[in-house]
């Protein structure tokens, strides 16, 4: 009997290392989901806009979209999340289009036909390269605004850009709107799989945490109440962790994919509009 046990527990802890080392190998396989395809520019039809090509510092071209905005309008960096490409953000986005805020259609590697195979430290190369065009555009009176994985790419972006001195690439930056935001990768990750040590395993952390501080612009973060991929209480620790001004604007109902749904838009412009 005694024997039996010790078996299934030497299983049991054999089977659990594999499955670690599984995680491990394939973590950016479960984290990512690009679309390759670049999007069509049919679904900005009538819309007047500018296709952007960046190259990042280790010389990946990448494609974006530019809509300029009207009158004294702020202009939207957007950083999209995980799955799909930016040509997917395009509806809910239109909204502010329609009222007349410019929108950036930033792009990351290895999405909607860019080279490169995406991680943490590509889409901050990224992102720099689409906040330096911004920075060259001389664009004033931006909103980084960033989606889901993308809020750690936003609070990347906003920190660096607090962090710099006057020059040609600081923006103009006026406030940092968080859609599905989080604290860090690891605190999802251990959400997901608490018996892992997912700190200790994890290659891309996104530790938004660690830079919430140094943002003194106004921050807002959207989130669903019903959130299963992020749960609100990683939500609620950035916020935690952040600098006044700042709003936490709870969405009754909503999960992670439909904010827009639950009235993220009028909160989103209502904040904007207060800028």
């Amino acid at each position: 009997m005694l024997n039996a046990l010790k078996k299934a527990l030497l299983v049991l802890v054999l089977f659990y290392f594999a499955f670690l080392l599984f995680l491990y190998i394939n973590q950016r396989d479960f984290l990512y989901h690009p679309d390759p395809k670049a999007p069509d520019t049919a679904i900005l039809r009538g819309v007047d806009f500018e296709t952007v090509t960046v190259k990042t510092s280790d010389g990946i071209d990448l494609n974006g979209w530019y809509i300029p905005a009207k009158g004294e309008k702020q202009t939207l960096v957007v950083f999209h999340g995980n799955s799909g490409n930016f040509g997917d953000r395009v509806g809910k986005l239109s909204e502010y289009v329609e009222r007349g805020y410019g929108v950036l259609f930033t792009e990351y590697r290895g999405f909607a036909g860019n080279a490169g195979t995406p991680s943490e430290q590509g889409l901050y190369k990224d992102a720099r390269a689409f906040m330096a065009y911004i920075g060259d555009k001389q664009i004033d009176d931006i909103v980084i605004y960033g989606e889901s994985i993308g809020t750690g790419v936003a609070v990347k972006m906003a920190y660096e850009n607090a962090r710099m001195a006057k020059g040609s690439h600081k923006n103009d930056i006026k406030a940092v709107v968080l859609e599905a935001g989080y604290s860090a990768m690891s605190d999802i990750a251990a959400s997901h799989y608490p018996v892992f040590p997912v700190k200790l395993l994890l290659k891309d952390k996104f530790d938004a945490r660690a830079y919430i501080a140094d943002i003194q612009v106004p921050l807002l973060i959207v989130h669903g109440s019903d959130d299963t991929i992020i749960p609100i209480e990683v939500a609620r620790q950035l916020f935690d962790a952040a600098q006044q001004p700042k709003t936490f604007l709870e969405r009754e109902g909503a999960g992670h994919n439909n904010l827009y749904d639950h009235g993220a838009l009028e909160g989103v412009l209502e904040f904007i509009e207060e800028l």
